[in-house]
């Protein structure tokens, strides 16, 4: 899977540098909002306490990718899903899967993508439940207890229904957090193609009939 158009939204000219840096996998990052009012007990420092340029390319930024779902093609995800996460720059990233499985429970899991291409990797021990915080964090529910991660951006390589209509993108865009691909809009207008024929018809645009 690749996305052939990076348009980052930086503050800096070091995160332009970074979001160059992401590879294969591509990014389209659609603006930023950082973690806020959840304690930090354990994870990764936000990337926002660094104060000097140095520091800010020691951090490595987490990067959350969405894979699997209710849908029906849960499969295609699976496949799509480790070509991104065997191309990612894992020395300017880390990667933090997120499985959705076919009935909708949402898991963190930090295995091998081997798993993930035989469709057991909701089976592994090394899962956590997981959630998106509504102000923009991972929060994984460890033994200890959960566990918020601040997000740079999240890769959401889904497919068909609940992943490419607009209703992953809705969810994404209220958290605030960063996201690869088109936004709410863009996402359902070319989900419904009937809908995308009827506009690109009245901007002009000559579109073959269809049923």
């Amino acid at each position: 899977v690749g996305y052939s158009r990076l348009v980052i939204h930086a503050h800096s000219v070091s995160e332009v540098i970074a979001g160059l840096l992401l590879g294969a996998a591509g990014s389209a990052f659609l603006g930023a909002s950082p973690c806020r009012g959840l304690s930090r007990a354990g994870g990764r420092s936000p990337i926002s306490q660094s104060n000097s340029l140095k520091g800010r390319f020691m951090q490595k930024k987490n990067i959350a990718v969405l894979f699997g779902g209710v849908s029906n093609e849960y499969e295609v995800s699976l496949r799509s899903v480790c070509s991104v996460l065997r191309s990612i720059d894992r020395a300017v990233y880390q990667p933090l899967p997120i499985g959705i499985t076919r009935q909708g429970k949402w898991f963190y899991y930090p295995g091998a993508p081997e798993h993930i291409e035989a469709d057991d990797w909701h089976e592994q021990p090394c899962c956590e439940r997981a959630v998106l915080s509504p102000d923009g964090c991972l929060i994984r529910f460890t033994e200890s207890g959960p566990l918020d991660m601040e997000l740079y951006a999240v890769i959401p390589v889904l497919h068909g229904k609940n992943g490419e209509d607009g209703s992953m993108q809705g969810l994404l865009q209220l958290s605030g957090i960063p996201f690869v691909g088109s936004g709410v809009t863009g996402s359902a207008l070319c989900m419904d193609k009937d809908a995308a024929h009827r506009l690109a018809r009245a901007a002009g645009v000559e579109v073959p009939p269809c049923a």
